[in-house]
């Protein structure tokens, strides 16, 4: 499928949602356009259900590429994160990127900052209170667009998103 057009990835994951309807309404199937997630709590029942959606990819005529896939794991990115049984965790590498980001001294590079670090508010305890800051030092800016000496507490801001809590997000 071509991707390129602007409303093509809508249309995919309309149609993934449709021929895997049954299988996400039953809760063991996830889809993000491209991405599948098999979910199961046991080896058996996990070669069960990936027989299954493979049987209905070849019966839509759609393919997996094999060096993109991985089965039968207990740990996996998935779209930013890594699933592992009973727990949603930051991608060490995502979690390296912001640690070492540089003090942010545009307000595009302010919004880039807050913007990535959005993506990972579940894993900061008291999120609000540590955003708060940033979104006030986002209004002090001076008119040439770079920021006031007063936003300097960006270390905190950025160490606190390591101190994160793991979510029971699958049971």
């Amino acid at each position: 499928m071509f991707f390129g057009l602007c409303n093509v990835p809508a249309t995919f994951q309309s149609m993934m949602n449709h021929i895997f309807t049954d299988m996400i309404r039953e809760g063991w199937l996830i889809i993000y356009i491209d991405n599948m997630l098999i979910i199961s709590n046991d080896l058996e029942t996990h070669r069960i259900r990936t027989k299954q959606v493979l049987k209905r990819l070849q019966e839509h005529d759609l393919y997996l590429k094999a060096e993109k896939s991985e089965f039968e794991v207990t740990e996996v990115e998935y779209l930013g994160v890594i699933l592992k049984p009973g727990q949603v965790l930051m991608d060490p590498v995502k979690l390296k990127a912001i640690l070492e980001w540089q003090t942010p001294k545009t307000v595009k590079q302010v919004q880039a900052f807050l913007g990535f670090r959005n993506f990972y508010r579940r894993f900061i305890r008291d999120y609000s209170q540590v955003q708060q800051e940033p979104y006030y030092a986002n209004k002090d800016l001076t008119t040439s667009g770079t920021l006031v000496p007063s936003y300097l507490s960006h270390s905190r801001k950025r160490n606190a998103i390591t101190k994160f809590t793991i979510e029971n997000y699958l049971q």
